[in-house]
């Protein structure tokens, strides 16, 4: 399931990225999860299973932090919009994307690219819904992995809350936020 973690989430690729030379190494295995796998694990995959997967890249990400710390972060927050089709619990119409989905929450290491956290939302929730929430923890997992470091946090407009705002400020973190044109601006 290592496939998972690695960003290889679609089954119909597993059996060409069974044998990926790179995690087949680390891994120490001849071979990884194939597409029959994959898609018995997906189907009984639960709340727990996504939290699991998550403490796996968690773990991950601090071991190539404590093999190459660095002295600067950056942390792109962003969002998208998944379509669903069916009648999948969370789906629900958004206007911005026009599409009936999802609106997951995403915050990437904007230098090397690598996904730091991701969390799947309805589709119907606003951008900025829950980012401190989402984001503290990712802030104080750094903190802890690379302390004195400069952290910045990038965002585009749907970002721009005060809490956020506050949360980044108090930690003494740097914050590029894009702002929507307003009159008072």
């Amino acid at each position: 399931m290592y496939q998972h973690v690695a960003g290889y989430h679609t089954d119909d690729h597993a059996d060409d990225l069974c044998y990926e030379p790179l995690l087949t190494a680390m891994l120490g295995k001849e071979r990884l999860a194939s597409q029959p796998t994959i898609s018995r694990f997906n189907e009984k995959a639960t709340i727990a299973t996504a939290k699991s997967l998550e403490k796996v890249n968690e773990l991950l990400q601090g071991r190539i932090y404590a093999i190459e710390p660095r002295d600067q972060l950056v942390m792109d927050l962003d969002s998208s919009g998944f379509a669903a089709y069916g009648d999948q619990h969370g789906a629900n119409y958004n206007h911005h994307y026009q599409q009936k989905g999802f609106h997951p929450l995403f915050c990437f290491d904007g230098l090397t690219g690598d996904c730091l956290r991701a969390e799947l939302r309805a589709g119907n929730v606003y951008t900025s819904r829950q980012v401190v929430r989402f984001i503290g923890p990712v802030l104080a997992r750094y903190e802890t992995w690379a302390p004195g470091a400069l952290i910045v946090l990038r965002g585009d407009s749907g970002f721009a809350v005060p809490e956020l705002f506050d949360l980044v400020e108090t930690k003494g973190h740097k914050y590029a936020i894009r702002l929507k044109a307003n009159a008072r601006l």
